[in-house]
């Protein structure tokens, strides 16, 4: 079983029945997840029992990247950037994703958008963008 994350807004009772109706909300980027979880879209002559439980913390689905994560972003796509990992490295950086995944990885984050809201990965951020930069400065003539 797949469990899913949204956010509880609404409770409903349904008239000619002895019954409420939930609502909850899960981004839209999330719909095909959550309907595979659920089992594939509602057919009311077949119903589906499914199971709901509170969550103690905010999934990272939820969490909106700021500043950090859009500079994240940005030098993921920058070809500086990709050789100044891989002459730090070793490794081959010849996409995007690599370099994101290199970016969460120095930074201990599962996702762009921590880097705005955890102190210690926005510390290790902005010391790996600043040896970055020092890094492009020297070569520049």
């Amino acid at each position: 079983m797949t469990a899913i994350a949204g956010t509880f807004v609404k409770m409903e009772s349904v008239g000619t029945r002895k019954v409420v109706r939930l609502h909850i909300e899960c981004p839209i980027e999330q719909a095909d997840v959550v309907l595979k979880a659920l089992g594939g879209y509602p057919d009311p002559a077949n119903a589906r029992w499914v199971g709901i439980a509170p969550l103690h913390s905010q999934p990272d689905n939820t969490l909106k990247g700021g500043a950090l994560a859009q500079k994240a972003g940005i030098l993921s796509n920058e070809a500086a950037f990709q050789k100044w990992i891989e002459l730090r490295t070793g490794d081959v950086i010849d996409t995007q994703e690599r370099a994101a995944s290199f970016i969460r990885s120095e930074c201990g984050v599962t996702s762009r958008a921590h880097l705005d809201h955890d102190k210690d990965a926005a510390r290790a951020f902005r010391e790996m963008t600043l040896e970055y930069d020092n890094w492009k400065q020297g070569r520049v003539e």
